[in-house]
């Protein structure tokens, strides 16, 4: 019963610990010396924070529980398997975003390169897309490792061994 408690917590906790996360560091790159800028830094902050948390709940709802189930089915819930299933899950938001929302006759251009071309994705635009991928991946394995701390009750890294 343990388990399914920290489970729980875990599913809830390490998506807000993230976001935390992703709010102190936009708030110390947007930050500025005078109040103003302060005052601003802080609404970023807090936007950044619920973006990232709701996302990041969404992601671990829909795809982190299955992934979780896998795991426990396969008896390898272990920090570097939660950090990799989680980078998975990370990486695949922008691919999911990209051909679930994209209009099927959009051309798109970024960063000098011509991505999208009537709905069809150009090699450049897999190459950026890809590069896209690189930061939430690294989001999502953030997120496996708070997952996991939160599941094994704090920093002793053991393994939790499945009955």
């Amino acid at each position: 019963m343990t388990d399914r408690r920290h489970a729980v917590a875990a599913f809830l906790l390490a998506p807000l610990i993230v976001a935390a996360a992703i709010a102190v560091a936009v708030l110390f790159a947007t930050a500025s010396g005078h109040a103003g800028g302060l005052q601003a830094a802080f609404h970023m902050a807090l936007i950044a924070f619920v973006s990232a948390s709701s996302v990041g709940l969404v992601l671990a709802l829909v795809f982190g529980i299955p992934a979780y189930l896998a795991l426990t089915r396969l008896r390898i819930v272990s920090p570097w398997a939660t950090m990799a299933a989680a980078a998975l899950i990370g990486a695949s938001f922008p691919w999911l975003a990209h051909f679930l929302l994209l209009d099927p006759s959009a051309s798109l251009s970024a960063n000098g390169c011509r991505s999208v071309l009537n709905g069809v994705t150009t090699a450049c635009g897999y190459r950026q897309l890809a590069l896209d991928t690189i930061v939430p991946a690294l989001i999502g394995a953030g997120g496996g490792l708070a997952f996991w701390l939160v599941y094994n009750g704090g920093w002793r890294i053991k393994e939790r061994r499945m009955s």
